[in-house]
């Protein structure tokens, strides 16, 4: 399973992520992380072209704009390449953008339509103010500087569309404290992870079931073969196969479907991203 946790930096990207990991790895889950940021940090240190220039507090500003596109892809190879262990992995992605539109693009379609997209909503002011704190208050290694003008020149107002593939982006507001933001995450987790639970259980549920079908229809066929014949040899030549026929349409359209997910919208034939806004 796959979550685009998405936002502003400072919105709470990073806290999201931690928490969600938290409540995956209590219920059984692994958990792998990716963030765009380290590749940006890899590139500013291998800078030969002036790309980047450093900042105050061991951070960096970046120069060329090309170079997030730049992280953003290798980002991408890198999800692309990565295999999970099993079903129960559970996939982080967080990256800054100011257009997610287009950003996502870069992605994997067949990735795309089978992701979660977590949307972290918090006003400039708050982002900022939340950066400067990490200053002299970094508890966590994604407790990073950014300089103010990168958001106020790169990130003042990220795009993100409503509609993307077709699931709806979940958005959560972070404008309030640590423990709220916790409770979010800790109510939306189950319900993710137990729909990527879900997601798996129907072909499973109805192999199991129309092996039950198939066993049921030749123990009835059977039955109705030495029928038939007791009945032929009695002078009656009633056919018992439309009895037959029934049962095991009626067995097999019981099985069991996967629940309506209460946190994503599936629409009909939209595109893998969409920028229609409903």
């Amino acid at each position: 399973m796959i979550v685009f946790i998405l936002g502003r930096t400072g919105s709470g990207k990073s806290t999201t992520a931690r928490f969600l990991t938290g409540v995956a790895r209590d219920l059984g889950w692994s958990v792998q992380s990716f963030n765009d940021y380290y590749y940006l940090r890899d590139m500013y240190l291998n800078d030969t072209s002036q790309r980047f220039c450093p900042t105050e507090h061991d951070g960096f500003e970046v120069l060329n704009c090309s170079v997030y596109k730049e992280a953003i892809k290798s980002l991408a190879r890198q999800i692309q390449c990565y295999h999970p262990e099993n079903d129960r992995t559970l996939i982080t992605v967080e990256f800054t953008s100011d257009n997610y539109r287009d950003s996502l693009q870069l992605f994997d379609n067949s990735l795309l339509s089978n992701a979660h997209f977590l949307f972290i909503n918090a006003d400039l002011k708050t982002c900022l103010e939340r950066i400067r704190r990490r200053i002299f208050h970094g508890n966590t290694q994604d407790d990073y500087y950014v300089k103010d003008t990168v958001l106020l020149c790169h990130y003042p107002s990220p795009y993100m569309p409503l509609r993307v593939g077709e699931r709806k982006a979940k958005y959560i507001h972070n404008m309030g404290s640590l423990d709220d933001l916790r409770d979010s995450i800790v109510a939306l987790a189950p319900l993710l992870l137990e729909q990527a639970v879900h997601k798996h259980k129907p072909a499973c549920v109805e192999t199991s079931t129309l092996s039950v079908v198939k066993k049921f229809a030749t123990l009835v066929s059977n039955i109705e073969s030495k029928c038939e014949h007791l009945m032929i040899h009695r002078g009656s030549a009633t056919p018992l196969n439309s009895t037959r026929f029934f049962i095991q349409e009626d067995v097999a359209s019981s099985a069991v479907e996967a629940p309506v997910d209460p946190l994503v919208s599936v629409v009909s034939n939209p595109a893998l991203v969409s920028s229609t806004v409903s």
